[in-house]
């Protein structure tokens, strides 16, 4: 079970037709629902760490991508670094075929930051990607 503000790790998954293993995401859904006549019941978005300044530079640079830093982030054993989470990509998982655990939450606050950056990237005409390849 995982609710709004989770942080998820996902065991394997499918990301633009890419197998994927081992990866965080933020939930930002937790109802059931329909997109393309296909049932979810999660809505999440990736997470990233910054491996670097070079990279934190870069990866900011892309205005679809939300910087979280690590006193945001609520995870047991968690690596302790700042990073981003891809706000332009809406992933939409079946629970039932996928593996995931619930690995700790966002704050409240970075969680309602993250909502505010999503409705002003989408006032910006920006358009948000539906990734539907684990339904």
């Amino acid at each position: 079970m995982c609710r709004r503000g989770d942080i998820i790790l996902v065991e394997k998954y499918k990301s633009q037709g890419v197998d994927v293993s081992h990866h965080s995401f933020v939930v930002i859904d937790d109802k059931d629902g329909q997109i393309k006549g296909l049932n979810y019941d999660i809505v999440a978005l990736a997470m990233s760490s910054f491996k670097d300044e070079k990279q934190k530079e870069k990866k900011l640079s892309y205005p679809g991508n939300f910087p979280i830093t690590a006193n945001e982030e609520n995870v047991d054993g968690g690596n302790k670094r700042d990073g981003y989470i891809k706000a332009d990509q809406f992933y939409f998982f079946d629970k039932s075929k996928i593996e995931f655990d619930v690995i700790g939450a966002v704050t409240v606050e970075a969680f309602t930051a993250l909502i505010e950056f999503m409705n002003r990237y989408l006032a910006d005409g920006y358009k948000i990607e539906p990734i539907t390849d684990n339904l």
